[in-house]
């Protein structure tokens, strides 16, 4: 099996990159470095391993690897939620440009290659209960709404007949060491900046689902194997069964440093992070489950492995 992500240098992508080495003939990896770190790649020396330096809003090489590859994991993204209001246009051209310009390239494959889509829980907007994949979407955010407008070109695509098929997976909140952005992150970086006061975005009350990069990773990797032969489109949400709120993660990341800051809360938004912010989200996974997936952790132990990993394992 071949493999293309996009993205593959970034966060969630470099991750899956590294477990598809575990078995895989090819993969591409197809990033700008926009946001990544192009020494690890270099660092992987594997032969199998196909580094591209491009951006997909200007592909040049893009047709050659589609025409190749059995399937596309389509990771790359502006993943900046917050500061998606102040910039709109990236958003509209990192996301949903970007994505346009993918499905064209898969539409002329006569490989016709399975698409696995990461999109994200900000789609569903506000709710007040766990959300199912059938629950309407009214994202409050620019980047839920591109994220949104990528899925509704791959639905078109693929309904229409222009693609075989792909998989797309709603993301609650993805964490992990090599995260370079979040609150866990944020958290880490000030308390190491000053470790006397901690400044915490919103009220502190925000509720949320977290999970480890690499239940994430396994989750990919169910659905790839579950679907490379599938015609249509499947939807799933990925994320942990229970809830955590930003204070507790504040506690998690205080007791790991072994610190006791001031926290001083920065409450601009009526409680909320930021402008957009879905402040209480819950993600009902019982369809993944129900292929097998099961993370290994839930949204406290995802933290505090993440805060562990920043602190001790670089």
């Amino acid at each position: 099996m071949s493999y293309l992500v996009t993205g593959g240098a970034g966060f969630i992508g470099f991750e899956l990159v590294k477990a598809l080495l575990k078995s895989c003939e090819k993969v591409y990896i197809y990033d700008n470095f926009s946001g990544s770190d192009p020494k690890k790649v270099l660092r992987l020396s594997d032969e199998r391993v196909k580094l591209v330096v491009e951006d997909l809003k200007r592909p040049r090489v893009l047709r050659e690897i589609v025409n190749e590859v059995d399937v596309v994991f389509h990771l790359a993204a502006n993943p900046d939620v917050k500061a998606s209001w102040s910039d709109t246009k990236a958003h509209l051209e990192d996301n949903v440009l970007a994505t346009y310009n993918l499905l064209e390239e898969l539409k002329k494959s006569k490989k016709q290659p399975l698409l696995v889509f990461t999109s994200s829980s900000t789609v569903y907007g506000e709710k007040e209960k766990s959300v199912s994949e059938d629950e309407a979407c009214f994202p409050i955010s620019v980047y839920g709404a591109a994220k949104l407008a990528c899925e509704a070109l791959i639905s078109g695509y693929v309904g229409s007949g222009l693609i075989r098929s792909a998989v797309i997976l709603r993301l609650a909140n993805i964490v992990g060491g090599s995260s370079s952005h979040g609150v866990v992150v944020d958290f880490v970086n000030k308390l190491k900046t000053n470790p006397n006061v901690l400044e915490v975005y919103g009220d502190g009350t925000q509720k949320k689902s977290y999970l480890h990069v690499s239940d994430t990773v396994d989750a990919l990797l169910l659905v790839e194997r579950r679907f490379r032969d599938h015609k249509g489109l499947e939807v799933f949400n990925v994320g942990s069964e229970d809830t955590i709120t930003v204070n507790e993660i504040a506690q998690i990341v205080c007791s790991k440093m072994a610190l006791e800051p001031e926290i001083r809360y920065l409450n601009q938004f009526e409680g909320r992070g930021w402008r957009g912010d879905v402040k209480h989200f819950h993600l009902d996974t019982k369809k993944l489950r129900s292929l097998g997936w099961s993370p290994k952790n839930n949204s406290k132990s995802s933290i505090e492995k993440t805060v562990e990993e920043l602190l001790f394992v670089g």
